[in-house]
Parts: C-alpha cells; sequence; structure tokens
C-alpha cells in the first residue's frame, strides 16, 4: 500500500508539473540570434554606424506568482559576435538580467527585461552597458520549448574611451528548453489480481 500511495503521489506530481498553470515555473538553458546595429554620433553631421551578429547560450529561470497571470524571472548569456561588429573590434558580451511580464494566455507571455552587460572589445577593457526592451514569448505546442522575440536597447558606458554617444539596437530571437518539463508517467502493478465481478445476491 505504501508502495502504492508513493507511486500514485508521484504520477499526481509529475501531471502538475506537466499542467499550464505551472508551465511558466522553471529554470532552462537558451540558444539565441540577434541581428544588431550600433551607431556612435559625435555631433551632426558625423555619425557613423556599423551592423552585425550575435550568437549566444544563456541559463535562465522564472517563476510564476499563484495563479495570478504575472511572471517574472531571471537570466545569464554569453555571446558572440560576428559580421561587422566583430571586424571592428567586438569579441563576446556577458549579461545579466531580469524579466516581468503578463500572460496574455497560458501559451504566451508579454514581458519587459533589463540587463547589465559586459562586452570585450579588441585592444580595450571591458565596456559596461545597459540593455532594455520588450518581448514577447510563446510555448510551442504543450512542449517544454519556449521561443521568445524581443528587441534590446543598448546603453553602453564609452565615456572612458570616446567622447561620442554610443548607442545599440538589437533584435533577437531565442529558443529555450525548460528542464522542469517532463510527462507524465501511469504506473501499473502487473501482480494485482484483476478485478473480480461482484455477486448480485451478496449485499
Amino acid at each position: 500500500m505504501k508502495l502504492k500511495a508513493l507511486l500514485l503521489g508521484g504520477a499526481v506530481a509529475l501531471g502538475l508539473m506537466s499542467s499550464p498553470a505551472a508551465a511558466w515555473t522553471g529554470c532552462g538553458v537558451s540558444l539565441g540570434a540577434s541581428a544588431m546595429v550600433g551607431s556612435l554620433d559625435f555631433g551632426a553631421p558625423i555619425d557613423i554606424s556599423s551592423s552585425g551578429q550575435r550568437a549566444d547560450v544563456g541559463l535562465s529561470c522564472d517563476m510564476r506568482m499563484g495563479t495570478s497571470p504575472l511572471i517574472i524571472g531571471a537570466f545569464a548569456r554569453y555571446g558572440h559576435f560576428f559580421g561587422d561588429l566583430e571586424t571592428i573590434g567586438l569579441e563576446h558580451q556577458v549579461s545579466l538580467g531580469a524579466r516581468a511580464g503578463v500572460l496574455a494566455s497560458e501559451s504566451a507571455l508579454i514581458y519587459g527585461h533589463a540587463a547589465w552587460t559586459r562586452t570585450q572589445v579588441t585592444g580595450l577593457d571591458g565596456i559596461n552597458g545597459l540593455t532594455i526592451g520588450p518581448g514577447v514569448e510563446v510555448r510551442l505546442a504543450g512542449s517544454p520549448l519556449y521561443l521568445s522575440l524581443e528587441y534590446g536597447y543598448g546603453i553602453p558606458d564609452v565615456s572612458e574611451f570616446t567622447s561620442a554617444d554610443v548607442r545599440t539596437h538589437e533584435f533577437a530571437a531565442r529558443l529555450t528548453w525548460k528542464f522542469y518539463q517532463t510527462k507524465t508517467v501511469a504506473f501499473t502493478n502487473e501482480s494485482d489480481p484483476a478485478p473480480r465481478a461482484r455477486d448480485p445476491k451478496l449485499k
């Protein structure tokens, strides 16, 4: 009986973990790709811009606030630059941030995000910065996979290196797999005899 109760409890727990209400609570790993544009404004008429791409890997955790539609989370990412941005010296970037949003449905989240960034540039010390922006994320067909699309407005602190006003614009797509997602398992005990038909004469 104790074994049956334990197995039944485990099945119920797994079922709850895969339910829509619990779906947004958990931790996961992500792969992302971004298209970026950076601009250096020295004052009219001098304005220089460059574009490129960044690929990143990340770790994130989210929590749903009870049964409310509010979701809060935190993330850490490491990305490498490509294209013209790599040509002008941008190497890699570390981001630490948070997000908060509201569920538009059990499978769609609208959120805002903010992150501290540290960008390594060839020949220079790392450059700190801030990135903020909106995003939307959808759960793919009840699976443990989540697809997000977001925009980031970056404000690097380059005052130590130049008087130019530097800004970045980033459009990113990211796929996240959350650890906790698991299929509900049905347990059976083959040693139990088949149910016996009840004699209608018995009370």
